[in-house]
């Protein structure tokens, strides 16, 4: 199935809460040397040079912090925030609790501005990630509930776009329509009417490399079950603002995957069997006598996948 890749890395920033107004810097006194050309016409240029001397007071932006002693560091932390961020948050983590922090530390992927939110409003973390700058509304809110936000940089990714070899249908896609593929789109053609009214696929080789990554446990799962895993849990990304935990990060959606075929090798061929049932009360409801007919026949095909999929748990045993 035809697929599209987003690799989106953006420029990463992380908030601290800080007490007060940062110190004025005293303004110095810079010298330095200046050549001035002076000519006068039909005449041989002249040069000369002079010292000037001149006042500068300049703004200094706060672009780090002191260097801590992770031994002498006590209670613990919390941050949240960007999925982009995460990984690189859980790497300092760890570096940090390898040099002595003996407290705990937690990290939530839940997205920059939900991070601002609990940093900025809520005033529950210490630490906010984001990839991209706070805005001036964030910065009203920390100062509401006193708190002073220093922004500093700790990375700067690239964005690629990449489209799988097996599409051979996008050839140029806009700023507006790349939006749409990763947010209310459910087929191709809602995105752009020229391409095929079919749904976007997990392929199984992209599968296989999340697949590897998370199972570190090394469960028995079927490929097919993870493909359909993850498309089931984009619900949980872009699509929808309000249920959006991951971003469509890939190694997160990976873990609640996991999570649930924990719970149950054949979790998703019994989720296809009730959102059937439940598209089949809606369509005899409607009295969409065509659709019933299909659906009908599909959820006697999801039903079969799973009584053989029982039946070979219990053969197993």
């Amino acid at each position: 199935m035809r697929r599209f890749f987003l690799f989106s890395l953006l420029i990463a920033i992380l908030l601290l809460s800080a007490c007060g107004p940062a110190e004025t810097p005293t303004p110095q006194v810079v010298k330095e040397t200046v050549e001035v050309v002076v000519t006068k016409e039909v005449e041989k240029e002249v040069v000369v040079t002079k010292e000037v001397e001149k006042e500068v007071v300049k703004t200094v932006e706060v672009l780090g912090l002191p260097e801590v002693n992770p031994l002498e560091v006590t209670g613990d932390i919390i941050s949240a925030g960007s999925s982009t961020v995460f990984p690189l948050s859980e790497r300092m983590a760890e570096r940090f609790q390898d040099e002595g922090y003996s407290g705990n530390i937690t990290i939530d992927s839940i997205g920059s501005g939900a991070g601002f939110e609990r940093f900025c409003m809520q005033g529950e973390t210490d630490i906010s990630n984001a990839s991209r700058g706070i805005k001036d509304s964030e910065v009203e809110s920390c100062r509401g509930i006193g708190r002073e936000p220093i922004e500093f940089r700790v990375g700067t990714d690239a964005l690629a776009v990449v489209v799988s070899q097996e599409n051979d249908f996008i050839t140029n896609a806009t700023f507006e329509e790349l939006v749409s593929i990763f947010s209310s789109a459910e087929q191709w053609s809602d995105v752009n009417p020229g391409w095929p009214e079919e749904e976007a696929k997990v392929l199984p080789k992209e599968a296989r490399v999340i697949l590897d990554e998370v199972n570190i446990e090394g469960m028995n799962i079927a490929l097919d079950d993870f493909c359909r895993g993850l498309e089931v849990e984009l619900e949980h990304g872009l699509r929808f603002k309000d249920a959006n935990v991951t971003n469509n990060h890939p190694i997160l959606t990976g873990k609640i995957v996991l999570a649930h075929l924990k719970e149950s090798l054949d979790y998703y061929k019994r989720l296809e069997v009730a959102e059937l049932e439940g598209d089949l009360l809606k369509a005899l409801v409607a009295r969409d006598l065509g659709k019933v007919k299909n659906l009908y026949k599909e959820l006697a095909e999801a039903k079969r996948i799973l009584s053989q999929a029982e039946s070979e748990v219990l053969a197993s045993n």
